[in-house]
């Protein structure tokens, strides 16, 4: 099996192991919930909230399967401008022992989602998906992220402008 000569990083989140050299840990699961047009919604009520009977089923059946499987989960909660992290956050946690991430669009929604957790001492939990060579203001990001305490971050590396794999390590130089 391919191994890497250098020494590799293992994270730990919410009890799931990420990282190490291939094959030392499973991989993850990562699904998105409450995500635009997500079956957590009755078409086009997206404002009104979300079937909490549907979205407990959901992650339900993902802990069922990871304990079936020994592939762990994490549920990527996604959240629209405007919309408040709390309340996914609150009812995902609620639910569920599965570590999480954080996703938005929109820079200002992400940190506000990972405040939230730092306020309710999840950031062992919280992974905050993601941060990206294209992103408008990524200076202040990583400012706020460390500000915020966050302990786990995806490094998008895929840069738009060169989509090549030479693309992939400038963009992560640029991180």
């Amino acid at each position: 099996m391919f191994r890497f000569g250098t020494e590799q990083k293992v994270c730990e989140i919410g009890g799931v192991k990420v990282g190490g050299q291939p094959g030392e840990y499973a991989t993850v699961c990562c699904f998105s919930i409450f995500q635009e047009s997500d079956r957590v919604f009755d078409k086009g009520a997206r404002r009104k909230g979300f079937n909490e009977k549907r979205a407990e089923e959901l992650l339900r059946t993902a802990d069922k399967f990871s304990r079936e499987t020994g592939v762990p989960v994490m549920a990527d909660i996604v959240a629209s401008p405007g919309e408040k992290f709390n309340k996914y956050i609150d009812f995902v946690t609620s639910v569920s022992e599965m570590p999480f991430c954080v996703d938005a669009i929109m820079m200002k929604t992400k940190l506000e989602g990972a405040a939230y957790c730092a306020e309710k001492g999840l950031l062992d939990r919280m992974f905050y998906n993601s941060i990206t060579v294209w992103a408008d203001d990524l200076v202040t990001e990583v400012k706020e992220m460390a500000h915020i305490g966050v302990k786990h971050v995806l490094l998008v590396a895929f840069d738009q402008n060169d989509q090549m794999p030479t693309g992939r390590i400038t963009g992560a130089q640029k991180l």
